[in-house]
């Protein structure tokens, strides 16, 4: 079998890979924080990815649920963040700080649960209750597998001396192929020609 995680993947791509191997190809999901696999969805050559390959349904040893801004599980077609559970699911972070609004406890058949809210708007696909991954519900994002959050980006440029006010936003090509692109507006006295490329 061939195993696909770490970024989004984009529908043809995901038809080819499956053309290529012998046996199944999968598109995988996971956070680090969930022992970086989550869901899999096995990829259906007839399926028509209207919304972008799914990410399928948990692992084993695993739950994946929609959830509202409440922490409520939601139904079938409702846009929500996605919330993982399991064996996987780490104990939290160094800093106690970043635990309190990530690690939570979702009600889950009448059960209290430990979860991981990943900040990623989902939901479950009307006709079989597949989960589509839709991006982030905050200012992170993901690149080529590597988590970015933009606020980060957007203070390091900040830092420059001449440099008033800076955004980032993801720029994605037809294949859906994602490049970070940043602006900035400098003051009227500077330049910052000769010094971009060593900051």
């Amino acid at each position: 079998f061939l195993m696909a995680a770490g970024d989004r993947f984009d529908g043809q791509d995901a038809i080819e890979a499956q053309s290529l191997v012998r046996g199944q190809c999968y598109n995988g999901y996971g956070p680090t924080e969930n022992g970086i696999m989550s869901t899999r969805y096995p990829i259906a050559v007839g399926d028509s990815f209207i919304n972008g390959v799914p990410i399928g349904r948990a692992v084993n040893n695993s739950g994946a649920y929609v959830t509202d801004l409440n922490q409520q599980l939601v139904g079938v077609g409702v846009m929500g963040e996605l919330v993982v559970t399991g064996d996987g699911l780490g104990r939290g972070y160094f800093d106690p700080a970043l635990n309190e609004n990530r690690f939570i406890h979702i009600e889950v058949d009448g059960q209290r649960v430990r979860a991981y809210r990943t900040g990623d708007r989902v939901r479950y696909r009307v006709g079989d209750g597949l989960i589509e991954f839709f991006g982030r519900m905050d200012t992170q994002f993901k690149i080529r597998g590597n988590r970015i959050e933009s606020a980060e980006v957007e203070a390091a440029m900040l830092s420059h001396g001449s440099v008033r006010d800076a955004a980032v936003v993801v720029q994605r090509d037809d294949g859906e192929k994602a490049d970070l692109v940043g602006f900035v507006v400098i003051d009227h006295d500077h330049s910052l020609e000769g010094d971009a490329n060593d900051n």
